[in-house]
């Protein structure tokens, strides 16, 4: 069991058996509560050297199925169904003192009712592989390389080493932050975003995404 507080907030996590639950509370009151069910999907786990001695370990799953509810922002309390689905991100090591990364999370069912997941990420674990993956109906499977490019302030396209993911990203509501102390420094973009596209692979029928849902994240930190 973990946890982690900051100002009026507070995240409390556990994971058994299987299931990872999660609680936020805001001034003791809770804001969100879930259980999330990681048995029967694939699990990407990926440890890479950094630099002369350093390393990261990530681990991530996408298209899990959620139970609970979490309180919108007008105070109304939002029941999770059988269709939500959630993804989780655990990652840890000690990174280049001076690194970037570009990133993007997706997560639907597309026209023939798959579970569709994406992870795709650039500028870190690219030294020993990557963490390039796509899941359908909970299975994963590998891609390749990814390039990150800004057409304009509201657009990016993301396209594979192999040409056989080609993806345009809408940006809108962002998260950010712009620190500079100097010694150390972080720059962070993180964009709710729509995702359009094609993903072809070897082993899984074409994929279509078609304004789905998604994080599109760009992050610069020295420390």
């Amino acid at each position: 069991q973990s946890y982690f507080k900051k100002s009026a907030y507070q995240f409390d996590m556990q994971h058994a058996n299987g299931v990872r639950y999660i609680q936020v509370t805001k001034h003791g009151e809770v804001q969100l509560k879930a259980r999330i069910f990681c048995a029967g999907t694939d699990a990407l786990s990926l440890c890479s050297p950094t630099g002369i001695n350093g390393w990261t370990y990530t681990q991530k799953q996408t298209t899990l199925a959620v139970e609970g509810f979490f309180i919108s922002p007008d105070q109304q309390q939002i029941e999770f169904n059988a269709h939500s689905l959630a993804a989780l991100d655990d990652t840890c090591g000690f990174l280049r003192p001076e690194t970037a990364w570009f990133w993007l999370s997706c997560q639907f069912r597309d026209a023939n009712d798959r579970r569709i997941g994406l992870n795709l990420a650039s500028g870190v674990n690219e030294s020993f592989g990557n963490e390039n993956a796509l899941w359908v109906d909970g299975r994963l499977y590998p891609l390749t390389d990814i390039l990150f490019e800004q057409q304009n302030e509201n657009c990016w396209s993301i396209r594979s080493l192999d040409e056989r993911l080609n993806l345009l990203v809408e940006t809108g509501w962002c998260r950010f932050e712009n620190i500079n102390l100097r010694l150390i420094g972080s720059q962070f973009n993180q964009w709710q975003a729509k995702v359009s596209g094609t993903i072809e692979h070897e082993n899984v029928e074409l994929v279509l995404l078609n304004n789905e849902y998604g994080l599109l994240e760009q992050h610069y930190a020295k420390w």
